[in-house]
């Protein structure tokens, strides 16, 4: 085998070549590191600060036993304590006329708003009974919704609000009911959510 003679110099660039690349790959791995740390961190934001993730806006299940997460209640609406999910509903019950609960909404976006609750009737619904899903659009009140059929079980209904339902400050959501006094109208687990962009 051939030998190979090194001078001094030879040998200290031979070092110092292989401190340098194990520098290099020290420093690879924390940057390395640093860029899976910062991965670890966005992935854990909280859902309002991710984009397109759905903001809840508004929640009210009733639970509470009184209406004091609305803007407006008038005669007709009280609590029940047939509940969708928990022990309580909202329900408007026999020989109430324009019954409204109602929730003032502020605008933080200008579009994907989502209106989503349960609800059930009681037996002995006729055609007379009559229960509005509403909006106010700054300027009128315009229906989303209208419930006129008897259905005795929980269902849930969700309802994409329209665009002129928004980009005003003044909007309002209410549900607003006439029921006989064979009937009642039964409500559960209302949700106003922002969908996200």
């Amino acid at each position: 085998m051939k030998k190979i003679h090194l001078s001094q110099g030879d040998i200290r660039q031979y070092i110092y070549m292989r401190r340098l690349k194990q520098g290099a790959s020290v420093l690879g791995l924390i940057l390395g590191l640093g860029v899976l740390g910062y991965s670890l961190i966005s992935s854990v934001q909280s859902p309002s600060a991710q984009v397109g993730a759905a903001v809840m806006l508004f929640s009210d299940g009733f639970e509470a036993n009184n209406f004091k997460m609305w803007d407006a209640q008038t005669n007709g609406w009280t609590i029940s304590d047939s509940g969708h999910q928990g022990s309580n509903s909202a329900r408007i019950v026999g020989k109430a006329t324009n019954a409204v609960i109602e929730k003032d909404l502020p605008v933080f976006y200008k579009s994907n708003y989502n209106l989503s609750y349960w609800f059930k009737t009681s037996y002995g619904w006729n055609t007379d009974d009559i229960v509005n899903v509403e909006y106010y659009d700054g300027a009128n009140w315009r229906t989303l919704y209208t419930h006129s059929i008897e259905n005795g079980s929980w269902t849930n209904n969700a309802i994409d609000l329209p665009q002129n339902a928004l980009n005003n400050s003044d909007l309002k959501i209410r549900f607003r009911g006439t029921v006989g006094s064979n009937a009642s109208f039964y409500l559960d687990d209302v949700e106003i959510k922002h969908l996200g962009e």
